[in-house]
């Protein structure tokens, strides 16, 4: 990822518009060339020729008026679908980014890589890209005039351009320095406007609501200092190149008096070579400088790319489950604290089991290598007779449905987050509505089915956040069901009902993690597993 990548991806959009600076500075040279020869028909006082050269210069102008809405408009379209295939592209990374690669990072990271640092991109890359090339055909335009009035002037524009383009090469370092904090600081400032925010509640109850403001104010305080220590930097830079560029246009400007008085070229000239020479100047200016802050945007691209995409060690699919899920002496540690050591476990298609054990012993752990979130563990995990690292991770979650505590709801409607968007047949879609208890809430939803949920179903209540994801998972086929607490949220009743028509249902093999393991239940297990002193073994009974 980078922005010449993006660039040549829309390469026909971006030359178009290309094209279309260059002729608008085109049509600005001759306007500068119209009111040169004004000026000397004016000074010798011929009416006809002044008034042609006017309108001339007129229609010009008039053509570079239009030319600005067409720049705003196209550019804004193309920009826009620019930052769209960056955030394809981001999207795909995060796709194919492992569990544990993914939670390395703030969810709020990813929100800022897809917003404040696009908007950097566009500042600094794809607008500054659109001005290079504009400052470029003013160059090359402004150059060839001046060599239209002598030749001495692209000697003089020549020598004083080395000085204005090694200028600003003195601040590169500090810029990309600066500029990859910058984004940074607003990494940052999303993760903490998010943290604080979503504390509001605890907050609230705790009357502290104040700390709301002092939050905001001292993150935001944060990447003001960030944004500032850039524009210190960016601004020295500025302010030295375009002292060379002003000193440079007012040398050409006192070569071109010296050469009216030599006779050696018109007295309008003055007016075209300071035109010119300010296009030339203020253009390598600008580009010296663009170049800089287009150069800035690699970092940002750099840090795109430092999210690993998994790399599968093997495309072999896990085939439907036969026999058994097993756990063979397996440790894993947490930051150097160990969680499991040497756990055995057994699921055997079709059985149900439960786990139980102390808050913190490692249940969560146990069943997030069972459904791949985990890899970094020692020992063997084995699907029917095969290693887990012989198969495909993906072809194993395609079997297993995860169901904690906590689930994640969609801003999406009701059916989509049931379905996961996939074409499901309305009888399966109403058995798994059936199956989870959904009835209920479906007839209190203004729209059933079709009813827009809020963010992190915020308009609902725990249990009904759990009953939408089983029959998400009752509808997905798997056959594996791995259920943490997935049921703590319902009432006593409603509970008993959903586990046992999971403990009833002979195509499902069930492990699940309780607290409140009811004796009723217990009865119709195959095992009970006990995870005993937090992350010493793990033993049955």
């Amino acid at each position: 990822m980078n922005l010449t990548q993006y660039l040549r991806e829309f390469s026909k959009q971006n030359g178009f518009l290309s094209a279309f600076l260059v002729l608008r500075d085109f049509v600005l040279m001759l306007a500068g060339l119209a009111s040169a020869n004004a000026l000397t028909a004016l000074v010798h006082l011929h009416l006809q020729s002044f008034l042609i050269w006017m309108l001339l210069e007129i229609a010009a102008y008039t053509f570079y008026c239009f030319s600005l809405y067409i720049q705003d408009y196209y550019s804004s379209k193309i920009i826009q679908r620019m930052d769209t295939a960056i955030r394809r592209d981001i999207a795909k990374r995060i796709s194919q980014s492992s569990y544990q690669d993914y939670h390395a990072r703030n969810d709020a990271v990813y929100t800022s890589w897809m917003t404040n640092d696009i908007n950097t991109i566009n500042q600094n890359g794809f607008n500054n890209f659109y001005d290079l090339v504009d400052n470029t055909a003013n160059i090359v335009f402004g150059a060839a005039a001046l060599l239209f009035y002598h030749y001495s002037f692209i000697v003089t524009v020549a020598m004083l351009s080395v000085a204005t383009l090694l200028a600003p090469n003195v601040f590169k370092k500090r810029l990309d320095r600066t500029s990859l904090e910058m984004t940074q600081g607003s990494e940052k400032l999303t993760d903490q406007l998010t943290d604080t925010l979503e504390g509001f509640n605890p907050l609230y109850m705790m009357n502290l609501t104040r700390r709301i403001v002092a939050k905001v104010l001292t993150a935001s305080d944060h990447l003001a200092d960030k944004n500032n220590h850039y524009a210190k930097i960016y601004g020295t830079m500025s302010a030295s190149v375009n002292g060379i560029s002003v000193a440079s246009q007012l040398i050409v400007v006192i070569q071109t008096g010296i050469l009216v008085f030599l006779k050696l070229i018109p007295i309008g000239s003055i007016v075209a070579t300071e035109n010119f020479a300010g296009s030339v100047f203020s253009g390598i200016t600008g580009n010296s400088q663009t170049l800089i802050a287009m150069k800035a945007t690699r970092p940002i691209f750099d840090k795109f790319r430092q999210l690993p995409v998994q790399q599968q060690q093997s495309s072999r699919s896990a085939a439907t489950l036969q026999q058994s899920i097993q756990l063979k002496d397996v440790s894993f540690s947490y930051k150097n604290q160990p969680i499991l050591k040497q756990a055995n476990l057994v699921l055997e298609k079709g059985h149900k089991y439960a786990l139980i054990g102390p808050s913190g012993a490692g249940k969560s752990t146990l069943l997030n290598l069972l459904n791949t979130k985990l890899t970094d563990y020692q020992g063997s995990l084995l699907f029917d007779h095969d290693n887990y690292q012989n198969l495909s991770s993906a072809s194993i979650r395609e079997q297993i449905y995860y169901l904690d505590q906590d689930p994640y709801i969609f801003n999406d409607s009701l059916a989509n987050n049931i379905t996961m968007g996939q074409e499901i047949g309305d009888d399966l879609l109403n058995h798994a509505v059936e199956e989870a208890g959904l009835q209920p809430l479906i007839d209190q939803l203004p729209d059933g089915l079709a009813t827009q949920l809020s963010h992190d179903g915020a308009d609902l209540s725990g249990g009904q956040k759990q009953r939408i994801v089983l029959a998400r998972g009752l509808l997905s086929g798997r056959s594996i069901f791995l259920v943490d607490e997935g049921t703590s949220a319902l009432d006593r009743k409603s509970a008993d009902q959903i586990e046992d028509s999971l403990i009833h249902n002979p195509r499902i093999t069930l492990l699940m993690v309780t607290h409140h393991l009811r004796t009723a239940t217990a009865e119709h297990l195959d095992q009970i597993y006990i995870l005993q002193d937090h992350h010493v073994c793990l033993k049955t009974i």
